[in-house]
């Protein structure tokens, strides 16, 4: 069965799947505007973020954001359709395959206080995740994790953040999940991100925006037909719904 939408009186023909931090959260007004005008136009949303469940339930509590019609957190490894509601088990089945998480952890005591481990609500339970002092750590831990074998996507973000993720799970798997789950087709889904764990998400097939504030390591890896927005954040976003015909010039 496909899962209803949050906000939409018939089901809708165009989705926004969007990053939170640094992408659609930042731009205060601008951000309302566009969820408000999406919500008007029968356009879809899905927040897609590298943020944990528990995190990004706070996050669009505080903010006062309104439930999108998909929830994609811990960097494409849980998807939630409903406030409140269980994750997509098809999805945690996919992603689960092969995932060992005690051998992730074991590889990253080899060394020792160079991988300092983030707080609890940043852990998920397919997303083990660290910050390093030189991106050179992030590199030797992600060659051991190679060496010992494991089947998992190591990322780091702004040379600090590190996360690993089983092989099949990531922002661009997870939002063509939903995707399809929505009964949408690529063609009709505009991914946003700004940082590096959005490169799966803005690579897949379809328009992308990377939004003004993009980092560069993020548009070092970016080729067309990825849209760089001038305008940060949600005002970005709108810039390249724009350019992909979505709003009038």
């Amino acid at each position: 069965m496909r899962p209803g939408f949050s906000h939409v009186a018939r089901a809708p023909e165009r989705l926004l799947v969007t990053d939170l931090d640094g992408t659609l959260i930042g731009a205060g007004d601008v951000t309302r505007s566009l969820v408000s005008w999406c919500r008007r136009r029968q356009v879809a949303i899905v927040y897609n973020t590298g943020r944990t469940w528990a995190s990004a339930r706070m996050l669009l509590r505080d903010l006062g954001l309104p439930w999108p019609d998909a929830l994609v957190t811990g960097v494409g490894t849980e998807i939630r359709y409903r406030r409140g509601g269980p994750p997509d088990h098809a999805w945690q089945d996919w992603v689960s395959a092969r995932w060992d998480r005690q051998a992730v952890e074991a590889v990253a005591r080899t060394l020792g206080f160079e991988l300092v481990r983030q707080p609890p609500i940043a852990q998920g339970r397919f997303k083990v995740s660290f910050e390093v002092l030189e991106p050179a750590i992030a590199a030797e831990f992600f060659a051991r994790l190679q060496q010992a074998r494991l089947w998992v996507h190591g990322m780091l973000t702004e040379d600090r953040w590190v996360d690993v993720i089983p092989f099949r799970a990531g922002k661009g798997a997870a939002a063509a999940h939903v995707t399809m789950r929505l009964g949408l087709s690529p063609e009709n889904m505009l991914a946003a991100g700004d940082s590096e764990n959005d490169i799966g998400l803005l690579s897949r097939s379809g328009p992308a925006v990377a939004v003004g504030n993009a980092t560069r390591n993020l548009l070092g890896r970016l080729s067309p037909p990825v849209f760089r927005a001038h305008q940060p954040e949600a005002a970005g976003i709108l810039e390249g719904m724009r350019h992909f015909g979505w709003l009038p010039g």
